[in-house]
């Protein structure tokens, strides 16, 4: 736990709400100490300041959760604050822990979780429901920005069924000067089409049905699939054709998702990290973005 009295105090008095986003909680934090220069804030706190909010598991963020609310409480913090109820079941309960120890211990760890994580982070947007933040303005004088609606194949507020407003987190420049980026004025309104719609359904089912569910549909995934007939890790005609239909595949997907960013799905879809020998390897993890662009693939698209 924390010990300084200045940071206890604001804890107290701004708790995390249930469901609310931890980055834009600290911002919110910051917002509520503005009396305090940014550096100084950050130096309650223990941290330097944070550059990115898109990662799964930033090494700021696990740092302040476990300081702030003890190691014990961090694991519901992950669950409900940090999107856990996305991924967990995407990686192995040794794999986050190692993870988390070496975030702690400020040890080199790729700063990511998931394997090749990095390439995504050009796609990742901070996200919110317009309905939602006017019905909390209204009820509470305060809006939070909720951690379901910031999955990155989360596109709609499923209390509303309306779009969700985003803008990428590629524009955040740090703590210290972040008013500009969490002003609403600046996020956009994307066209959502029916694939959207499916990946968002998936996304919807995989966080109600809970983490056993996900390592059950990883293990389908990763075993009956990369067993089945279709597929074989040795160079073969099957191969081959699977793995460039996959390709043009995953541009196409990119494309429609993220049409503001069609410059990078050519070279997103190229990446050796996302071949689909990757994508069905027994080691590694696989993000949950890639297993839900996949699995409509080898379900609905893949030829042999």
């Amino acid at each position: 736990m924390l010990n300084t009295s200045l940071s206890s105090i604001m804890l107290e008095n701004i708790n995390i709400k249930p469901g609310e986003y931890l980055p834009t909680y600290f911002y919110r934090l910051k917002e509520y100490a503005d009396f305090f220069a940014p550096k100084e804030f950050l130096s309650l706190f223990q941290l330097s300041s944070p550059r990115l909010i898109g990662e799964t598991m930033p090494r700021w963020a696990v740092k302040f959760a476990v300081e702030a609310y003890g190691r014990k409480r961090f694991e519901d913090v992950l669950t409900d604050n940090m999107v856990g109820k996305y991924w967990q079941g995407f990686i192995s309960r040794d794999v986050l822990n190692a993870h988390v120890k070496s975030q702690l211990n400020d040890k080199a760890t790729g700063r990511v979780l998931f394997d090749a994580e990095k390439l995504l982070m050009p796609y990742h947007s901070l996200k919110y429901c317009s309905k939602c933040h006017d019905e909390e303005i209204r009820a509470k004088g305060f809006a939070i920005w909720k951690a379901d609606h910031q999955a990155m194949t989360a596109f709609i507020c499923h209390q509303h069924n309306t779009a969700l407003r985003q803008r990428l987190v590629s524009e955040f420049n740090g703590f210290e000067c972040s008013g500009d980026f969490f002003d609403k004025s600046f996020f956009s309104t994307p066209h959502i089409t029916l694939f959207h719609r499916w990946l968002d359904w998936e996304t919807k089912l995989m966080m109600r049905r809970g983490v056993e569910y996900q390592r059950e549909q990883v293990e389908l995934h990763k075993r009956v699939f990369m067993e089945s007939s279709f597929y074989s890790h040795s160079p073969s005609k099957v191969s081959v054709t699977l793995n460039k239909q996959w390709q043009s595949a995953l541009q196409r997907y990119f494309t429609v998702l993220f049409p503001n960013l069609q410059r990078f799905a050519e070279v997103t879809a190229n990446n050796i990290a996302f071949k689909a020998s990757a994508m069905m390897a027994e080691n590694g993890s696989i993000h949950p973005l890639m297993f839900l662009l996949f699995k409509f693939f080898y379900m609905h698209e893949y030829r042999p």
